[in-house]
């Protein structure tokens, strides 16, 4: 029963039908709860299945047995941002900083975390720290002119948004909407 549940949540998936991969992994686990491949797979069937609220608890139990997971961190991290758990997910960021220092995602994942906290200034350090890592990192930029904006720094929140239109004029595309409405 056990395999021929297993089997069945990986044919879910391969098809994107996550929930119920969910619901085969979830029984299969019931039945051997220690297996590590049946939790792994339920917590990949929960994320891509957007159920964040029964991947993390998961989540964070599987990395108890592996803490030094990189990828575990991150989707620790990543689950909890779609929950607004920002002290789960500062943590989990920083622990998978630790591991590996130069990872631009665990870098731009501190920053969600700081943003999500309201300490602007520290999401735009560590956004800053992703671009310096990874100049081609979109979303660091555009997060970055968020924090920056809730700081009142308009210049410089300006200047990310043109750097990710790629305009070297100095006037975003929202400026020359607004301008041109006036």
């Amino acid at each position: 029963a056990f395999e021929t549940l297993c089997d069945n949540g990986l044919r879910a998936m391969n098809i994107k039908e996550y929930r119920l991969a969910a619901s085969y992994l979830a029984k299969a686990v019931e039945l051997e709860p220690e297996n590590e491949k049946a939790r792994s797979f339920l917590a990949e069937a929960y994320l891509n299945g957007n159920e964040m609220e029964k991947a993390l608890p998961l989540l964070q139990e599987i990395a108890q047995q592996h803490p030094d997971n990189i990828k575990l961190q991150l989707s620790i991290a990543q689950s909890a941002a779609h929950l607004d758990e920002w002290n789960i997910m500062l943590q989990a960021s920083l622990n998978a900083e630790s591991m590996e220092p130069g990872n631009p995602t665990a870098k731009y994942l501190k920053g969600l975390a700081f943003h999500g906290m309201k300490d602007e200034e520290k999401a735009v350090g560590a956004f800053t720290e992703t671009i310096e890592l990874e100049p081609s990192y979109s979303p660091a930029y555009i997060m970055r002119s968020r924090a920056l904006t809730a700081q009142e720094k308009f210049d410089e929140a300006e200047a990310d948004i043109d750097a990710v239109l790629g305009r070297t004029d100095g006037v975003s595309a929202n400026v020359v909407k607004f301008r041109s409405k006036s």
